[in-house]
């Protein structure tokens, strides 16, 4: 790939989100000046100055704290940021959390989309077989594949075995219980589709496109430049949900294989790149 593309790929990316903030911002205010909300974040490092910037103008005050006590009390809008968190408000009396306007998912669909196997084994059984990559043994799969961990985060488990030195490198791993061998997606990008879904239903979208220098990228390991675009699949991914009793927001991770998608894995929680666009959930959210 020439060095130059990279560079236009940046610039577009950087094209692409400004345009995309500015034209949620005017569709937000084109429907009416929304209520003031008290939103609690749970604390997540590095997230807050990306949620803050999207909420620049808003109406809304953000507080970062941890979501019991007082804070949880005075909040109109709970957003657990992690997993941790969100199952911590789960933990509390129901009372303090059945009236938020972001539904919380089940603990038992959330530890079902955090354990990346247990996930795929349920929606395989459940006719999604076409819609994910395979998982198989390591002698079973076509070189080049993937070695990842069924609990990890961006990534930082994640191997992509492409020869002979690989399979002797990464063998101790293939016996290893907490990991699992999957076939490789080829692709120069890969997307993070973020939903709100509720009683049944997509009731919000919004798509993140990454692009990468090869076609055999790590998300969260590998360099990327990302900017939102057009959701796709959403019916598809409703089933999926519908299909793990989940409800609430969560982001799908896939590529496209002859314009179908792969999906790798739905994490059950805010996801990372949703920060400075969450403005327009809320807005959603608020009717």
């Amino acid at each position: 790939m020439s060095p130059l593309i990279p560079a236009l790929q940046r610039t577009d990316a950087r094209l692409r989100k400004a345009a995309f903030l500015l034209s949620s911002r005017w569709e937000v205010r084109r429907r009416g000046t929304p209520d003031a909300w008290r939103i609690l974040f749970s604390p997540k490092p590095g997230w807050k100055d990306a949620l803050r910037k999207g909420f620049a103008g808003s109406p809304h005050t953000l507080s970062f704290a941890p979501l019991e006590g007082q804070a949880l009390a005075d909040a109109d809008l709970v957003v657990p940021l992690d997993i941790e968190p969100l199952l911590g408000l789960r933990r509390q009396s129901q009372a303090l959390w059945a009236d938020n306007p972001l539904p919380l998912p089940s603990a038992e669909s959330v530890l079902l989309c955090d354990d990346k196997q247990h996930f795929y084994r349920h929606l395989e059984q459940a006719g999604f077989t076409h819609a994910m990559p395979r998982i198989a043994e390591a002698g079973v799969l076509a070189l080049p594949f993937i070695v990842k961990r069924r609990h990890d985060v961006m990534g930082q488990h994640c191997h992509v075995v492409r020869d002979e030195a690989d399979l002797r490198r990464y063998a101790p791993l293939f016996a290893d219980p907490d990991y699992f061998c999957q076939a490789l997606v080829r692709g120069e990008e890969e997307f993070a589709t973020h939903l709100l879904f509720r009683g049944g239903r997509v009731e919000h979208a919004l798509n993140i496109r990454y692009r990468f220098a090869d076609d055999t990228p790590v998300k969260g390991k590998t360099p990327a430049s990302w900017a939102p675009v057009a959701a796709r699949h959403l019916a598809l991914f409703g089933d999926m949900l519908s299909a793990l009793g989940f409800e609430g927001l969560c982001c799908v991770n896939y590529k496209e294989e002859g314009g179908a998608p792969k999906v790798f894995e739905i994490n059950p929680h805010f996801g990372g790149s949703l920060c400075p666009y969450f403005f327009t959930f809320v807005r959603h959210l608020q009717g």
